[in-house]
């Protein structure tokens, strides 16, 4: 049996227009394919709400064989991407116009087609933006906030990139909101603080360029999170991300993620083999887990600014007391919140592998 359109957005029979609006966008932001999502599901959502605005409250049918492909999708895509940037564009001026006046004002700016965001200059100079941003760029003079999901156009037209030149850029209850930066987007605080939630990228396996069959490569989509002035926190990063600031505060680091900070604090028991932690000259860096740290990978690689890199295997097993002879206890330089010293770091990078001297122990014992 056909589903309603009303179904398909999981809506009541009779549903108003706002709540018509809202489902659109929350699907769109679940399933079009420049987040990765089922272009088919899309496809039926699209038609549903499009079919609502119509007054049409079945289902209207699908496009026959050769309606739609590949190409076509690419370039529908790209056109929406432009669409939403030039929003974006006319938002940045909107708002760096009352930033002039020293005035207020609330506006909704975005796409017809994916749904509008609304943007409002308060009195204390904070832009608030509601709403899901999916491309384009913007920059204000002043602090920025987010109450949705931020994404990037996976096919690399109008990229995301959001800069709060002056205050912090906060996306606020982002974890129970499930408000994601995600897809190769850009955030930047140039003089302030980041805080949000759950932050991913996104690798994807395109045919070779050369046009060999059989023949692929990879695409990079790294989300960058950037305060070079201030602090970065975040619940999860994974999937291809990059963090860097004066200090980066984290609790889960998985599949792909570079950090480079002067200070390094890791909340959480989990570090994969292919994450890499940078720490700058007098730095530290700390991992908050008391329990256990076996979800801490030993090959992931932490280095010291100025030093070669150690696997974090060379930390787990160090003794604080072996750097730090006053200390009691055989406590290990990772968990409890212990600091490490980027002075530790950089003497420990500049010793022989643990593997190698393993190795010269066991020679010596025979």
């Amino acid at each position: 049996m056909a589903r309603s359109n009303y179904e398909i957005l999981g809506l009541r029979e009779g549903a108003g227009e706002r709540e018509v609006q809202q489902a659109f966008r929350r699907l769109a932001l679940m399933y079009h394919s420049d987040r990765g999502g089922d272009e088919e599901k899309f496809k039926e959502i699209k038609r549903a709400y499009d079919g609502l605005r119509a007054g049409r409250a079945r289902e209207s049918p699908p496009p026959g064989p050769g309606g739609d492909d590949s190409a076509e999708s690419a370039r529908r895509n790209t056109e929406l991407a432009r669409e939403v940037a030039r929003e974006m564009r006319e938002a940045e001026s909107w708002a760096a116009s009352l930033v002039a006046a020293g005035s207020t004002g609330t506006r909704l700016f975005g796409s017809r087609t994916l749904g509008e965001i609304e943007l409002e200059r308060r009195p204390n100079g904070v832009l608030s933006i509601k709403g899901n941003v999916m491309a384009g760029s913007l920059r204000y003079d002043g602090p920025i906030t987010v109450s949705g999901a931020i994404t990037s156009p996976t096919r690399g037209a109008e990229p995301t990139e959001i800069t709060a030149a002056v205050g912090d850029f906060r996306v606020p209850d982002a974890v129970p909101n499930r408000y994601r930066i995600e897809n190769g987007a850009q955030i930047t605080a140039e003089n302030g603080n980041i805080v949000a939630g759950n932050v991913f990228g996104k690798k994807r396996r395109v045919s070779d360029p050369g046009g060999r069959v059989g023949v692929y490569t990879t695409v990079e989509h790294r989300t960058r999170l950037s305060a070079p002035n201030g602090t970065v926190t975040v619940a999860a990063a994974a999937g291809t991300v990059g963090l860097s600031a004066l200090r980066v505060e984290a609790h889960t680091l998985r599949d792909d993620v570079q950090v480079d900070a002067r200070d390094i604090a890791i909340g959480g028991p989990s570090i994969t083999h292919d994450v890499s932690l940078r720490v700058r000259a007098g730095g530290t860096l700390r991992f908050m887990e008391a329990g256990s740290i076996l979800g801490l990978s030993d090959d992931a690689s932490v280095s010291a600014e100025g030093g070669g890199a150690v696997s974090l295997r060379e930390l787990k097993v160090k003794r604080i007391r072996d750097t730090d002879p006053s200390h009691a206890g055989d406590a290990t330089l990772v968990g409890s919140g212990h600091v490490i010293t980027h002075a530790t770091l950089l003497a420990l990078a500049s010793r022989p592998p643990l593997a190698s001297r393993l190795r010269g122990l066991a020679r010596r014992r025979r």
